[in-house]
């Protein structure tokens, strides 16, 4: 198991997919503390067992139409995406205490952003092949523009098993631009 813990004010920033720090990567057995991400397009992804993220905020995105997600192919996924396309269902993945600013999408036919609807945003996306998800004391700030939910818990076909055993407790959900705090998607 492996622990990282960092001092008061540690930041993770996120890049562009052509180069520089892409986010948080949490791939099984850590425990991340003390650690907030930001950026254009911070993310954090969770893609195996035994992943921990705590004690750290996901700064706000860039709500500047030629940075915001969705503004270039290749665009950094959801804010938080936990799932994986191995065999085995990822267990114990845990959100804890954490605080969630507003996350931004393009406009569409503004900048670098096509026209038409580019970008579905959920701040937490659950996705396939999941068996385990602690979301607690997590707080979704105001002015999100998450269009689909706050949380999407889904899968990408129906070759696939469904994400099973989410447990979200004592977290508040702000004012965004959805129809849903929590959709149960698929």
């Amino acid at each position: 198991m492996i622990d990282v813990i960092g001092e008061d004010g540690t930041e993770v920033e996120s890049g562009r997919p052509t180069g520089g720090l892409q986010g948080l990567g949490l791939g099984g057995n850590v425990t991340v503390s003390n650690v907030d991400v930001g950026g254009n397009e911070p993310f954090v992804f969770i893609g195996g067992d035994n992943s921990t993220w705590r004690d750290s905020r996901l700064l706000e995105s860039s709500d500047d139409d030629s940075l915001a997600r969705g503004s270039q192919a290749g665009s950094t996924p959801e804010p938080i995406l936990i799932y994986t396309d191995e065999a085995d269902p990822i267990t114990n993945a845990a959100i804890v205490n954490v605080v969630v600013e507003p996350q931004h999408v393009c406009t569409p036919g503004q900048g670098t952003c096509g026209s038409g609807d580019v970008y579905h945003l959920e701040s937490v996306r659950i996705d396939q092949n999941v068996d385990g998800v602690l979301l607690d004391r997590v707080t979704f700030l105001d002015g999100g523009e998450d269009n689909t939910a706050l949380v999407f818990i889904t899968f990408p076909n129906p070759s696939t098993p469904r994400p099973r055993n989410i447990t979200i407790r004592n977290s508040v959900f702000g004012n965004h631009g959805g129809s849903y705090n929590i959709d149960g998607g698929g």
